[in-house]
């Protein structure tokens, strides 16, 4: 029987706040792990383009969860964004992603 991958979960919590949406860039953990992470930001709006990459190393508990980045964009009429979220951990690689669109209903 092969043997299962542990899993480490990444998620992006979007926080809606006066005119802005504050996005979290999370690792959730079954076991211990430690790996490296990149989160990619790029809005549109009024401004023109602009793109907000962070990244470097984690580590997390058992059990555990950790913000491994913030960061916070307006939300304003034409304003959109995505926000993607990447993980490695002992060879495994995972990623997950937002879009303004996708929570506009709780702006």
């Amino acid at each position: 029987m092969p043997r299962r991958v542990e899993e480490v979960r990444c998620e992006i919590r979007a926080t809606p706040q006066d005119g802005q949406v504050r996005l979290e860039a999370m690792a959730v953990a079954g076991p211990e792990a430690s790996g490296r992470y990149q989160f990619l930001v790029v809005k549109q709006g009024g401004g023109g383009l602009t793109r907000s990459s962070q990244g470097g190393g984690f580590s997390v508990g058992a059990g555990e969860e950790r913000v491994l980045s913030t960061t916070v964009v307006s939300a304003g009429g034409r304003d959109r964004y995505e926000a993607t979220l990447s993980i490695e951990w002992d060879g495994h690689k995972r990623s997950c992603s937002v879009k303004s669109d996708e929570i506009g209903e709780r702006l």
